[in-house]
């Protein structure tokens, strides 16, 4: 489900007047007819049922016992494909999946890491290569159990040497590795460990054609690369493809010299300045690697591994606690839910400002406990709710864990309307799935918990310069946005400007007056006579984390 995107009509009127204005259409509130809601919900308590088991052992078809790989259980039906359960096999070859609804299953083995076996699917005879040919396990009224599955051998093998590139030349590395990712098809990837001496080989390979990605030991600053034309490149769209097949058994020499990256630090704290100990940081530039680091006695974090020229998005996963986890933006807090906040590393290590996490003050409490009447020791909980109330869309989350007696207590930070999902933890049997509003446990996501908390302010825009299809602008005229409640956010990724004629984006200011509540994005140079502009906005939030819908209108400068 999408965020529905509007814009409402409002006449255009100078920048100098907006600014002046002393209120907002809306009141203070910026929600007309926002109902108040409490802050703190208790005896938030959910009966789950129990599940079914299924289990069995998964075996090499020479009879070896397959170990340490992952396996799921996700259903035929076509609705319902992606609730799967997962689980891991063990020293012994064996799994165990628990919580699984009545049902018909197709059962999915993961290729075993630095193995010459494939992965695939329960099938006729033990094996199947894919989930066409899988044959469904049902589930109902009782489990299935005794299942063996048989993993064959891959027949292609591609090799080759990672090394660091350093000052002084390269050296060979250990503890690195090389996955191949399938180029079309599934996308899966598989992997191979580096020896010693920097030598690797990805065995078991299928006949297809493959990417390889070369990644270092975690937190040693190396950058993760892709097999290029010469040598390693970090961007997989610059990368070589390599076939193997009957005609070709065998591909080495795919090598490739890891580069050193860049440095990414801040700190962590709370309001009061306390640090955030043990925090996670890790930050995602779109390219599937994700580095991460943790944070020290001080709150302070150093992320290794960054690449010049890439804007990362860095997240941070708070403490138990109250405090908010959420983006860790160039000028500070930013909620997971807001707008993106990107930081784009240069040619030299970044240091971010100290960031001060705010506290929730929302709260939600109660008791998990099985159909057979045990409390739910240790499951997950996920509190979500739109974080625009007139979208629909579920994008601000809190999460949480019961005690050994089932018991929860959840901190939350925006107003809304909350829908609760429980999942017991792996092995336990009981289902997963949500808290229907008149508390009964439903399979499916409601369409709304109807948990409310607080009373929600929408930071919805009242007045805007240039108007909507304003024509005869000046090309020197500024932007100018005026909310009906005070918003935080505002920045050059928030709000936007775009040349409709070159679809670029101009290089601007963005300035927020808390005294007028309004945004001025100021272009760093004229606008062109006669081009239509478009402005962009996507997701400020208000004091209640709130945010706005993305919206947009359009003006024409005059020639």
């Amino acid at each position: 489900m999408g965020i529905r995107r509007s814009t409402a009509l409002v006449r255009p009127l100078a920048l100098a007047a907006l600014v002046a204005l002393p209120g907002g259409l809306l009141g203070s509130t910026g929600l007309a007819g926002a109902a108040t809601a409490p802050t703190s919900l208790s005896g938030i308590d959910l009966v789950v049922p129990t599940g079914h088991r299924m289990s069995g052992t998964v075996l090499s078809v020479d009879g070896d016992k397959v170990r340490y790989t992952t396996v799921n259980a996700c259903p035929t039906e076509e609705s319902r494909q992606w609730q799967c359960t997962y689980g891991q096999v063990d020293s012994g070859g064996a799994f165990d999946l628990a919580g699984i609804p009545d049902g018909d299953y197709r059962l999915k083995v993961f290729r075993p890491s630095d193995s010459d076996l494939v992965g695939g699917y329960y099938g006729p005879g033990g094996y199947a290569a894919t989930q066409e040919a899988a044959t469904a396990v049902h589930l109902g009224p009782g489990d299935a159990t005794g299942i063996v599955i048989k993993l064959p051998h891959g027949l292609y093998t591609i090799s080759g040497t990672i090394t660091e590139r350093t000052a002084a030349g390269t050296t060979t590395v250990s503890g690195a590795g090389a996955s191949a990712c399938e180029v079309g098809g599934s996308g899966e990837c598989a992997y191979g460990s580096a020896a010693a001496d920097g030598t690797y080989a990805i065995r078991g390979l299928m006949a297809g054609t493959y990417q390889v990605q070369f990644s270092p030991p975690w937190n040693t600053g190396w950058l993760s690369v892709w097999a290029g034309p010469s040598g390693g490149v970090v961007a997989r769209d610059k990368a070589v493809s390599f076939t193997v097949d009957p005609d070709h058994t065998a591909v080495s020499g795919v090598d490739a010299a890891l580069p050193l990256g860049r440095k990414l630090s801040g700190q962590l704290l709370d309001t009061k300045g306390n640090p955030l100990i043990n925090a996670y940081v890790y930050a995602c530039g779109g390219d599937g690697a994700c580095p991460s680091a943790n944070a020290d006695e001080e709150g302070s974090f150093t992320i290794k591994g960054m690449a010049s020229g890439r804007a990362y998005t860095v997240y941070y996963g708070a403490p138990a606690g109250d405090v908010a986890s959420g983006i860790y933006g160039p000028a500070g807090f930013v909620p997971s839910w807001g707008p993106n906040a990107r930081i784009t590393m240069g040619s030299k290590d970044v240091t971010l400002p100290a960031l001060r996490a705010p506290a929730g003050t929302l709260h939600m409490s109660g008791t998990i406990t099985g159909s057979d009447g045990k409390p739910l020791a240790n499951a997950w909980l996920s509190a979500c709710a739109p974080s625009d109330p007139t979208s629909g869309w579920a994008n601000a989350c809190a999460n949480g864990q019961t005690k050994a007696d089932g018991t929860y207590a959840m901190t939350l930070l925006m107003a809304g309307t909350y829908t609760l999902q429980v999942g017991a933890q792996q092995g336990d049997n009981y289902q997963r799935g949500y808290r229907a509003a008149d508390g009964s446990f439903v399979r499916d996501q409601p369409a709304s918990g109807g948990l409310s908390l607080g009373t929600p302010i929408s930071p919805t825009i009242t007045r805007r310069v240039p108007g909507i299809s304003a024509t005869k602008v000046a090309k020197s005229t500024a932007v100018a946005i005026r909310f009906a409640a005070p918003v935080s956010g505002a920045s050059t990724q928030a709000i936007r400007l775009r040349d409709d004629t070159t679809l670029r984006e101009l290089a601007a200011t963005v300035t927020y007056d808390p005294r007028s509540r309004t945004a001025t994005l100021r272009p760093k140079a004229a606008l062109v006579p006669g081009r239509h502009y478009t402005v962009m906005i996507e997701r400020l939030w208000s004091a209640t984390y709130n945010t706005l819908p993305a919206a947009s209108w359009g003006f024409t400068v005059r020639k």
